[in-house]
């Protein structure tokens, strides 16, 4: 992943003042802040200050957790939903059920589904569970993607699809809008600021 502004993944604390830092721009203009599977580490007010950037116009990107973004969603946007134990590895089909973008995607290492998702469910997995949805939250936009974006020596074909769909779902739009794939829609990483995002080993799912 390309980030013109510097990955503030590497060493960055999720503390609300590093938040606070980086939607005011400490990292450069950018188009959605993406926040990574660290996402157990962000404390009660460094979730508010994420809340209040999209409460104001804001886009937001949430990707897979470990399932820690079950609890992370929750308490940070007042939702319900529910986290799945389905293996995140079996290449399972995932349908396109809203929107635009790729028609299908692969349940590759590191995706984790959910129930109850708000919003506009946009991909479900094919043997149950959401794996995107879009929503409001206020004047701005939430996505969450199933996928943690974990290389885990996975084909590049069978991750070229995610990669477009992350791509074409930060760049700002209007909400639980998926825009149509093109041929910018890697290009638009670079106006990603990605954070709490380190890569570490993954187990298998």
């Amino acid at each position: 992943m390309t980030l013109a502004a510097g990955n503030p993944g590497d060493g960055f604390s999720p503390t609300a003042a590093n938040f606070t830092a980086a939607i005011g721009g400490l990292y450069g203009a950018f188009d959605a802040l993406v926040v990574g599977e660290d996402l157990d580490e962000i404390d009660a007010a460094g979730k508010t200050a994420i809340f209040d950037y999209a409460d104001a116009g804001g886009h937001i990107v949430i990707l897979g957790a470990h399932g820690k973004e079950v609890a992370f969603l929750n308490s940070t946007f007042g939702y319900a939903v529910t986290g799945r134990s389905d293996p995140s590895d079996d290449h399972a089909t995932i349908s396109r059920v809203a929107g635009d973008g790729p028609l299908t995607l692969l349940a590759l290492n590191g995706s984790w589904f959910m129930d109850n998702a708000p919003g506009t469910v946009t991909y479900t997995r094919d043997l149950g569970g959401t794996a995107m949805f879009v929503d409001n939250i206020g004047s701005g936009t939430l996505s969450w993607l199933a996928w943690d974006f974990y290389n885990g020596s996975q084909l590049d074909s069978d991750q070229a699809d995610w990669f477009s769909v992350l791509g074409t779902t930060a760049i700002e739009e209007p909400p639980n809008a998926v825009p149509e794939p093109s041929t910018f829609a890697l290009a638009a990483l670079g106006g990603l600021v990605l954070i709490g995002a380190r890569r570490k080993r993954k187990q298998a799912a």
